[in-house]
C-alpha cells in the first residue's frame, strides 16, 4: 500500500512522566500541521499515556480515518515498548466521548480484523462502541470470539460486564446464561433495559417480576426508554401495568423519572389525562391537588408478630455463633422475657424516656423531669388516645425517684392510664429493647423516640431492615422542642403507587429532600383523567 510522503518530528527525550504533558502539547502544535499518521507516530514514541492526556491530543485534531496499516504500525510500536495494555480501549473511549466517529471507525475496523492481537479490555471497549454505533452483526461476531477466549473463571468474573454489553443489543436475551454469576439487581436491571429496547413488553414485565420489592427499582434509563417506546393510545395498558408493578413492588421513582412520566402524559395529543407533580403532597391520606383519599398503611398482627420474632432472633441472639448475644446478655434477655410474659395486654405506646428527659434545657432536676414526663403522657393520651404506656431507658435516675411515681399515680387516676417501666443497665443498648417491645405489642402500638435505629436496621439485614423502616414511618412519633408542637406525627398513607387508568394514579417520587432515614418521600405525581376534572 502506497503512503504519502511524511515529515517526521524529532521528539525530545521523554523521561518517565517528567514534563510529559508540556512536551506532548508543544510537539502537538507541530503535529497538527502534519499528516494524521505522523500524529500516531508521535504518540507511539511516548511513555504510557493517560486517557486525559490522550483526550488533550485528540481534541485538537479534526476527525480522520486511520487506515489499518497505520493502526498496525502503531500497534507494533506499542507492543515493543513498556506501555499499559489499555491504550486502545482508552483511545476508543476518548474518540467516542469527543465525537470523532472516523477515528473510532478506523480503530474498530482494525480490532475487528485482528481480534486475536488484542486483550480483553480492548475487546470489551470495542464491543461497547460497536453497540453504540448499532453495528450489531459485527458486535455479535466479536462477542462470540470473546466468549470463546474466556475461561469459565473469567466468564464468572466478567459476568456483569458481559450482561451489560449484551443488554444494549438485540441479543440481550443471550445474557440470561450469565445471570446466575452476576450481581442480582444489576444484571436484571441491565437486561430490563435491553428488553425495553429490543424485546416485547411481555419480556419487560417478566424481568421486572424478578426484581425485589422496596430497593431494586429499575434505573432512570429504563423508565426513559419505556416511555420513549410508547406510541398510540393502546400503549396506555402498558403504562397501567407498569404502575401496577410499582404498587406491588413498593417502588418509589426518582425526581428525574417523575418528570419523564409527567411530561409523557401532558404532551400526548389528544391528552386524556393531566399529570401534576409540583407541590403535590399527601396530608394524612388526602392529595393536596385532587383531594382524593389514598389508602392507609396497614400491617396485620400475624405479619408484625413474624417481624418481631425475626428481630428478636437477629438483633438479640444473632444469626451466627460469633454474633451470639452481641447486643445484650443472657441474663438481661431473660429479664425481658419475664417482663413481657407478665403483661396481660400489649402496650399502646413505648417511650424512650431518656429522649424525653433530654428535652429539658437546664440541668437534670428530678421534679422537673417528672413534670415533663407527665406532660408528654398527658399529651399522648389526649392526641392519640393511648392508655397503656411502657417507659424504656437506662438506669433509674428518673423512674427511681419517688416524686416521679407520685406524679404518675396522680395522672393515672385522672386519665385512667397505666404506666410500666423496663430499665436496662447503664452499659446496655436500651434502643434494641424499646424497638422490640413496640414490635411485640402489635400493630396498634406506637414508639416515641428521636432515634432512627439505623444501626439496628442494618444489623438485621436488608429485607427485615426495610420492613422495620416502613413500620417506623407509620408508628414512630418523634419529639419536638417547640411548645406548640410537641410531636412529629407518623405518616398515615401507604407510600406506594395507587390507582388505575379509570380513576387516575398517584405515584410517589424521591426529590432527595432532607428527612429522617425511615420516612418515605412525600412528593407525588397526581395523574387524573380529564373527564374526572370536569
Amino acid at each position: 500500500m502506497a503512503f504519502p510522503s511524511r515529515t517526521y518530528i524529532q521528539m525530545p527525550q521523554l523521561f518517565l512522566f517528567k514534563g510529559f504533558r508540556r512536551i506532548l502539547q508543544t510537539a502537538l502544535i507541530h503535529a497538527c500541521k502534519c499528516q494524521s499518521v505522523d500524529l500516531l507516530a508521535l504518540l507511539s514514541h511516548s511513555t504510557p499515556i493517560s486517557k486525559k492526556d490522550l483526550r488533550s491530543v485528540l481534541e485538537r485534531l479534526e476527525d480522520f480515518y486511520p487506515t489499518k496499516d497505520i493502526c498496525i504500525q502503531l500497534h507494533q510500536t506499542l507492543n515493543s515498548k513498556p506501555v499499559d495494555g489499555a491504550f486502545w480501549s482508552k483511545f476508543l473511549s476518548a474518540s467516542d466521548e469527543l465525537k470523532r466517529p472516523l477515528l473510532a471507525r478506523g480503530v474498530l475496523d482494525f480490532v475487528l480484523t485482528t481480534p486475536d492481537s488484542h486483550n480483553i479490555a480492548t475487546i470489551m471497549q470495542t464491543l461497547r462502541s460497536l453497540a453504540s454505533y448499532k453495528r450489531f452483526e459485527e458486535f455479535h461476531s466479536l462477542f462470540d470470539t470473546l466468549v470463546q477466549r474466556l475461561t469459565d473463571a473469567q466468564k464468572k468474573a466478567f459476568s456483569d460486564e458481559l450482561v451489560e454489553l449484551l443488554a444494549n443489543t438485540p441479543y440481550w436475551n443471550e445474557a440470561l446464561g450469565f445471570l446466575p454469576s452476576c450481581s442480582h439487581p444489576r444484571g436484571i436491571r441491565n437486561l430490563s433495559e435491553g428488553a425495553v429496547q429490543f424485546g416485547s413488553f411481555e419480556d419487560v414485565f417478566r424481568l421486572l417480576d424478578n426484581l425485589n420489592a422496596y430497593h431494586e427499582a429499575p434505573s432512570d434509563r429504563f423508565f426513559s426508554l419505556f416511555f420513549d417506546r410508547l406510541g398510540d393510545t393502546n400503549d396506555l395498558k402498558h403504562v397501567d401495568r407498569l404502575f401496577s408493578v410499582l404498587h406491588e413492588k413498593i417502588w418509589v421513582v426518582s425526581d428525574q423519572t417523575a418528570r419523564e412520566i409527567t411530561t409523557w402524559f401532558n404532551s400526548r395529543v389528544p391528552s386524556a389525562y393531566q399529570a401534576q407533580m409540583e407541590d403535590v403532597q399527601i396530608s394524612g391520606t388526602t392529595c393536596s391537588h385532587c383531594k382524593s383519599k389514598l389508602p392507609v398503611f396497614r400491617i396485620d398482627e400475624e405479619n408484625l408478630k413474624r417481624m418481631a420474632d425475626e428481630f428478636y432472633q437477629s438483633a438479640f441472639k444473632g444469626t451466627r455463633q460469633e454474633h451470639l448475644y452481641l447486643t445484650t446478655t443472657p441474663k438481661e434477655l431473660s429479664t425481658l422475657d419475664k417482663f413481657l410474659n407478665e403483661q396481660t395486654m400489649p402496650f399502646d405506646c413505648v417511650i424512650d424516656i431518656m429522649n424525653v428527659v433530654h428535652m429539658m434545657d437546664a440541668a437534670f432536676v428530678p421534679e422537673k423531669a417528672s413534670r415533663l414526663v407527665c406532660e408528654v403522657l398527658r399529651n399522648l393520651n389526649r392526641r392519640f388516645g393511648f392508655h397503656r404506656f411502657c417507659l424504656v431507658g437506662k438506669g433509674t435516675r428518673v423512674v427511681g425517684n419517688k416524686t416521679f411515681w407520685g406524679a404518675v399515680k396522680t395522672l393515672g387516676n385522672q386519665l385512667g392510664i397505666s404506666v410500666f417501666t423496663f430499665i436496662t443497665d447503664q452499659r446496655s443498648d436500651d434502643d434494641i429493647f424499646m424497638l422490640y417491645i413496640a414490635l411485640w405489642s402489635g400493630p396498634r402500638c406506637h414508639l416515641v423516640s428521636n432515634d432512627e435505629f439505623k444501626q439496628h436496621r442494618y444489623t438485621v439485614g436488608l429485607d427485615l431492615g426495610i420492613r422495620i423502616s416502613q413500620w417506623q414511618a407509620t408508628r414512630q412519633i418523634a419529639l419536638c422542642q417547640q411548645r406548640r408542637q410537641m410531636f412529629l406525627e407518623p405518616i398515615q398513607c401507604d407510600t406506594r403507587a395507587h390507582g388505575s387508568l379509570s380513576i387516575g394514579w398517584h405515584i410517589p417520587y424521591d426529590d432527595k429532600s432532607q428527612r429522617r432515614s425511615y420516612v418515605p418521600p412525600n412528593h407525588w405525581i397526581c395523574i387524573k383523567p380529564r373527564s374526572h376534572n370536569k
